[in-house]
């Protein structure tokens, strides 16, 4: 079921005032998981325009990655974050943690943890579902837009391909639409190729590694303190399913013919930029946008620099409401 927390402007301490936020109107799904939601409404002093429904990365919660966070081992903060300021613009703003992340619950007991990723999508679509059969206003008969970062870009990628006429577009950060130099690296590429099978062995297994961020080290300190995020390895099944789903997304993508706009860094160690130009390329979209930020890394949200690409995806979903 999905556990809804109304989130209002001006809450402060919000990673630990979820958990005690009176529950609304709850939703079963298949797994029977709890699935943690939120909802910030756009300001009423200003006309409605749409709905941005955000999707975090791996290891992350909501929160976490479009909050303004004030420094390691503080909390986050509504005042001066992305979703404040789309709020300001019109758009009312909503998403879920993902199943085993942040507040949600997980199968088996295991953090971090997904059986398979067409989960996550499932999820995703299903949030997006009851928001269409709503009448709560700011998030009921609006143009409603997907936003995802990292992990989160390609959950977009695989809803909107799936639904795509729910959605007026996809804003994309960080994709992880390919995983090939990730795959490639130190250990991970000797358990690649058995990689397979160690999924369904010993699927729990956290033996995966992922690169740090070392070009912002400071944000690198907030994940590392956070007690929500995950701070282990990638589990096998996981990261097998990451490869699984990188790869169906690069065989399609000459059949996607949905608006986005795409943001990577070639900087980016931890998914790679070459899997958000191949969706540039061999997209059928006729409205498809591709910036390679520079000077910054992989959290796009929270990096310096950050401020202009807030800009540019405001202006962009402007121009398609």
């Amino acid at each position: 079921m999905i556990i809804g927390a109304a989130v209002g402007h001006s809450s402060h301490d919000l990673s630990f005032a979820i958990p005690r936020a009176n529950p609304a109107a709850s939703s079963k799904q298949s797994r029977g998981l709890k699935i943690a939601s939120y909802y910030w409404p756009a300001s009423p002093e200003v006309k409605l325009r749409g709905v941005v429904l955000a999707v975090h990365g791996h290891g992350l919660y909501l929160l976490h990655e479009f909050l303004r966070g004030q420094g390691p081992g503080q909390a986050v903060l509504y005042e001066g974050s992305w979703i404040q300021e789309w709020n300001k613009a019109g758009f009312s703003v909503c998403g879920i943690d993902q199943q085993s992340h942040g507040f949600s619950e997980s199968i088996y007991g295991f953090r971090c943890y997904v059986d398979t990723f067409d989960h996550y999508v499932e999820d995703v679509l299903h949030f997006a579902s009851i928001l269409q059969r709503s009448d709560v206003e700011g998030f009921s008969q609006l143009p409603l837009f997907l936003c995802g970062e990292s992990l989160g870009g390609c959950i977009a990628v695989h809803a909107i391909a799936r639904l795509g006429r729910q959605f007026k577009g996809a804003i994309l950060l960080s994709p992880m639409l390919s995983l090939e130099k990730t795959a490639s690296k130190g250990i991970n590429y000797y358990l690649r190729p058995v990689a397979t099978l160690l999924s369904w062995v010993f699927p729990t297994w956290a033996l995966v590694a992922t690169d740090r961020n070392t070009m912002f080290p400071e944000l690198q300190k907030e994940w590392d303190m956070d007690p929500l995020a995950w701070h282990g390895r990638t589990r096998v099944r996981v990261a097998s399913e990451y490869l699984r789903a990188s790869k169906n997304v690069l065989k399609r993508m000459h059949t996607f013919t949905f608006p986005f706009l795409c943001f990577h860094s070639e900087e980016d160690t931890l998914t790679d930029p070459e899997g958000s130009k191949l969706l540039h390329q061999r997209s059928k979209a006729s409205d498809k946008t591709l910036v390679h930020p520079k000077a910054m890394w992989h959290s796009l949200v929270k990096e310096k620099g950050n401020a202009e690409l807030l800009e540019l995806t405001i202006s962009w979903m402007l121009d398609r409401c």
